[in-house]
């Protein structure tokens, strides 16, 4: 078994540097249940495997070992959030430097179902993106309540 640094390391050679990120963000956006790569993720990385059998492993470990920012190829680091079922609405200009800038910066809470309501979860974040956003125009008080929406 190869270390994480190794199979990073050739994994981004063998592929290329932009399939390596769009494979790498790709893996943020599969749901936290899920045990499959998308189609073009599986197709890219059946044939990283067939050349290099010894780094063939599980996708969970594979989630593990990409765990990466893909913008800052920094290391994702864990942490708890709050869990809501609140509704997100940002402003366009935020939503634009949040995918273009930070797009792993720490979240306040994460919008969930009901069952999941009032307890942590945990997440992951980028320290790089959460000192941009820290550095940014866009820092907000994050204390603001976790309530139920107001019916109108």
């Amino acid at each position: 078994m190869v270390t994480t640094v190794e199979l990073r390391s050739r994994l981004k050679h063998t592929i290329g540097s932009d399939t390596y990120l769009r494979f790498i963000k790709a893996l943020h956006r599969l749901p936290r249940t899920n045990t499959k790569l998308r189609y073009w993720q599986q197709d890219v990385w059946d044939s990283f495997v067939a050349a290099n059998p010894d780094c063939d492993m599980v996708i969970d470990d594979l989630i593990d070992a990409l765990r990466l920012c893909e913008l800052h190829e920094v290391e994702m680091q864990a942490v708890e959030v709050r869990a809501c079922r609140d509704h997100f609405d940002f402003v366009r200009e935020y939503e634009q430097d949040m995918v273009e800038r930070f797009p792993h910066a720490k979240p306040d809470r994460l919008m969930v179902s009901d069952d999941h309501r009032g307890s942590t979860i945990q997440t992951w974040f980028c320290p790089e993106c959460e000192r941009v956003l820290n550095t940014s125009q866009w820092r907000t008080k994050a204390d603001e309540p976790c309530d139920e929406p107001k019916s109108w």
